[in-house]
């Protein structure tokens, strides 16, 4: 008789916490800066291919903040040893404060490059991530909606 492996086995879940830095890249602002960055995410392993659902707040100095809503998407290169590089892309409902151009949510999108580091069991590891956020309003320039995040986190198997 054939048995079924259990959900976990099929379909690997997680959750990831990370903190670093966020970096506003907008030219059109006297008050760029930066500051610190945290994310959560929640997901799960499909095949090689990861997806997640995600929050960030991100300080980009002078008292502005971006909180992102969405999902993200990692692709990693093809890789046995301890260090994976991959690739990530997300897709997230912005939202700053204070208002910039009379708007306080946009529409936006991230893409970066990452490293997951595995420790003794794939189900615990340690992800170094750079991403590049902005908001689908203003493509074709830097606006004061563009950052880039910079974080170190944890990601454990459930």
């Amino acid at each position: 008789m054939l048995l079924a492996r259990p959900v976990h086995a099929q379909l690997p879940l997680f959750i990831a916490g990370f903190a670093g830095a966020a970096f506003d890249i907008g030219g059109d602002t006297p008050n760029s800066g930066g500051g610190f960055g945290y994310q959560g995410q929640i997901g799960a392993r499909v095949g090689r291919v990861v997806l997640a659902g995600e929050y960030g707040h991100h300080a980009m100095g002078q008292n502005r903040k971006a909180q992102a809503f969405g999902a993200v998407v990692r692709l990693p290169a093809v890789s046995t040893g301890a260090v994976r590089p991959y690739f990530v892309a997300g897709i997230a409902e912005y939202k700053y404060a204070p208002v910039i151009g009379g708007k306080s949510r946009a529409l936006g999108g991230s893409a970066g490059l990452g490293a997951f580091f595995t420790f003794r069991s794939e189900r615990v590891g340690a992800l170094l991530e750079a991403r590049y956020h902005s908001a689908f309003t203003g493509l074709g320039s830097l606006s004061s909606r563009d950052f880039t995040a910079v974080l170190a986190g944890l990601q454990i198997g459930l």
